[in-house]
């Protein structure tokens, strides 16, 4: 529950600033940030509610990856009873970035004089709700097999207390060695799968010297393991043997980039 009192945000500091705003109707605007946390000019009230709207969204958008806008649903609580307090003309929602908005959380409305004088903190409890595509396994899937899309199916589910292990993006598995038999229909788990790497300390690797618009193939040797998309050290075979950072692009190939 993130129902909030004065002291606790008094010192939070360096915290994610939440700067999203209502624009081109002009009746919210950002004027200023203290503690991390913007200013908004109470214009009109029916705004208010667009604005928590657009903020929350963006929060679950940022920190969940493939959660679309339409999976999104938030609802309040209490509105219609809501009042701006007289002589409010700023307010700041107070919502802690490193807590998550799903479920059901009070959120903290400070309200302020002209002069940015706090006036009274007001609490709108919201229901956040979402839904994102969790990986599921298309068939029983046997120890050592290396995952492919076909092994594969999403499943668009609550993101309420799912394991922080569960697998959102399909990316994550793809190319991946099988530690456990996988049910058939069974959800994936991080801990159900190992990364297989392409390139072994060691064991002479192709290195493609991209500069520019020209590419330049040599050899080199791999300081230690890693699986595609890593970043590895790389011991070029040349006088120098000059050591490089290269990303892997298949088995024993990298590519380094220069400007």
């Amino acid at each position: 529950m993130m129902v909030c009192r004065r002291p606790l945000f008094a010192g939070l500091l360096g915290c994610l600033m939440l700067t999203t705003s209502v624009h081109g109707e002009g009746r919210l605007e950002s004027v200023g940030v203290k503690d991390d946390y913007p200013f908004y000019q109470v214009k009109e009230y029916t705004q208010l509610k667009k604005l928590m709207v657009s903020q929350l969204k963006a929060r679950l958008l940022q920190r969940y990856e493939g959660v679309a806008t339409k999976d999104v649903k938030i609802t309040f609580e209490g509105m219609d009873k809501f009042k701006v307090p007289k002589d409010a003309v700023f307010f700041q929602m107070k919502i802690p970035p490193k807590v998550s908005v799903l479920g059901r959380n009070g959120i903290p409305i400070n309200f302020l004089t002209h002069s940015k004088r706090f006036i009274k903190r007001r609490t709108i409890l919201a229901t956040v709700s979402a839904r994102a595509p969790f990986v599921y396994a298309a068939r029983s899937i046997s120890v050592g097999t290396v995952i492919t899309k076909d092994h594969l199916k999403t499943v668009r589910e609550k993101l309420y207390n799912k394991p922080v292990y569960a697998i959102i993006n399909m990316d994550k598995v793809l190319g991946k060695e099988v530690l456990f038999e996988i049910q058939n229909e069974a959800p994936i788990y991080s801990w159900m799968v190992k990364t297989i790497p392409l390139v072994h300390k060691g064991v002479p690797v192709k290195v493609r010297l991209m500069v520019k618009q020209i590419s330049i193939e040599t050899q080199g040797i791999p300081v230690d393991d890693a699986a595609l998309g890593e970043i590895v050290t790389i011991r070029l075979k040349n006088k120098g043997q000059k050591l490089v950072k290269a990303e892997v692009i298949g088995t024993n190939n990298v590519k380094v980039q220069r400007n």
